[in-house]
């Protein structure tokens, strides 16, 4: 959205003169076709830093394979088909800026690491349980407590569980900040994070995990409450605890009836426990990303 890449921009802009570490890092997780990139790097280009210091500071990361639904929508007419890359129209978005940029194409969990501290981490690329555990393990120690950022695009997005139920965990570690308006939810680091702080969200007994969900959808507001009650909801439902499910989605479909962002989802979550309910089981949600 425009709102966040003003955000970005502005982050990437001033981070520096508010006590980030002089050798720090941008991570760019997810930059799919380079918007997050461009308004990071257009940030970077304005902020206080020197030229020559400005060159590779942001590490992008992307599979760079386009998926179905991006093929059917998001760039339908490229031509390209599922299992295609993409990055050559990423490599052109990102053309006057390349020259800030260190690119890693492919899974992530293969890729390279940066070495410096992280002063920007945003983070659009945690599709699994899996992806998560990884990026938690090896890039959240990177970042330096009052001085870095954490961002998470898909914070208000309800299909990702991972996301909100590993910052659960991480109270005490991470502050919620704010919630920029129609995408990422921003947050502080309050303390040193260690490779063994990390655990992984699916051992999380079912009244934590759902504390955790009620405990952010209070600090967040307006549609946003809704679309992560939604993934609570859902959360539920991959459990096969379908019925608490339905109920849940119907109660917040009358609550959140005025906001499209919300109601927008409704027929995905109802129809992913439709099936559940038909094959016997739910599906695994990190096999369902994308319905």
């Amino acid at each position: 959205t425009d709102e966040e890449r003003r955000a970005l921009a502005c982050f990437a802009k001033n981070i520096w003169e508010h006590g980030a570490p002089g050798s720090g890092v941008i991570v760019d997780g997810g930059c799919y076709v380079g918007a997050s990139t461009v308004a990071l790097a257009e940030g970077l280009r304005q902020s206080s830093l020197p030229e020559r210091k400005r060159q590779g500071r942001i590490w992008s990361y992307d599979l760079f394979r386009t998926t179905p639904a991006m093929s059917e929508h998001y760039l339908k007419g490229s031509g390209l088909k599922p299992g295609d890359s993409f990055q050559p129209i990423f490599d052109k978005n990102i053309s006057a800026y390349a020259g800030y940029i260190q690119l890693q194409a492919g899974d992530i969990r293969q890729a390279a690491i940066p070495t410096e501290p992280v002063a920007i981490l945003f983070l659009d690329i945690l599709w699994s349980w899996d992806c998560t555990n990884f990026v938690g393990r090896n890039f959240y120690p990177k970042l330096e407590p009052g001085r870095s950022l954490l961002i998470h695009q898909d914070f208000v997005y309800p299909f990702y569980p991972w996301v909100i139920l590993s910052m659960g965990q991480l109270t005490g570690f991470f502050d919620f900040a704010y919630n920029v308006q129609h995408s990422s939810v921003v947050f502080d680091v309050a303390r040193k994070v260690r490779e063994r702080d990390v655990e992984d969200p699916r051992n999380i007994p079912l009244p934590a995990a759902l504390q955790i969900y009620d405990r952010f959808i209070n600090q967040l507001e307006g549609w946003g409450q809704g679309a992560v009650a939604l993934g609570k909801a859902l959360y539920l439902a991959s459990l096969n605890r379908i019925e608490d499910a339905r109920k849940l989605v119907d109660e917040i479909e009358v609550k959140f009836a005025d906001q499209p962002l919300v109601t927008q989802y409704l027929n995905a979550i109802r129809g992913y426990c439709d099936r559940a309910v038909a094959e016997g089981k739910p599906v695994p949600l990190d096999q369902a990303v994308g319905i």
